[in-house]
């Protein structure tokens, strides 16, 4: 397996094990509490991060499909380019710049059922497709965003970016964790 896809795994599967170790156990308040009406509860982060996997994986999954059936194969490391770089960067856990979240990815508001256990259903479907893309030219075959045609990131690119993007809104759940007024059990 090439060792970029083996990294993205092994991170992708780290992530779901601190997740179900860290949020699994909460009851549906705890997932639900805001300190305050404009803030996002655990269950929003999670539910921002399902609508992002939600919409990017099939995508991901066509491209790497798309990209063995022309041949377009290699086990070459991911070489960012400024827009993949940038992508990378905006969505990371220290972003150089904050952007607003785009429509589609907006948090549902109100009582939510619980989004962990659906985010971690999306991390194995976000494995298996990064599985899928062993063997293709990560860099030669670019996908775009589901939020604008226009940008168009290389394959590589997506599985770092959503990798630094989830590490950013589990830290944000994290937070609230902390928080002196968040509800125990």
């Amino acid at each position: 397996m090439n060792s970029e896809i083996e990294q993205r795994i092994a991170s992708l599967q780290a992530i779901a094990d601190d997740v179900k170790m860290e949020f699994g156990d909460l009851s549906d308040q705890q997932l639900n509490w805001k300190r305050d009406p404009e803030a996002w509860s655990i269950n929003q982060c999670f539910n921002h991060l399902n609508k992002v996997s939600a919409l990017v994986c099939p995508m991901l999954s066509e491209a790497a499909e798309t990209g063995r059936r022309e041949g377009k194969l290699s086990d070459k490391p991911t070489k960012l380019g400024f827009s993949d770089w940038l992508f990378a960067r905006i969505t990371s856990p220290k972003p150089i710049f904050k952007v607003s979240v785009p429509k589609l990815y907006i948090p549902d508001e109100g009582e939510l059922p619980n989004q962990v256990e659906r985010f971690l259903q999306l991390q194995t479907l976000i494995v298996e497709t990064a599985k899928g893309a062993d063997g293709v030219d990560l860099n030669r075959i670019n996908c775009p965003s589901p939020v604008s045609k226009l940008v168009k990131i290389k394959l590589g690119a997506w599985f770092l970016s959503i990798i630094g993007h989830e590490q950013y809104h589990i830290q944000q759940a994290r937070e609230i964790l902390k928080l002196s007024d968040f509800p125990s059990a």
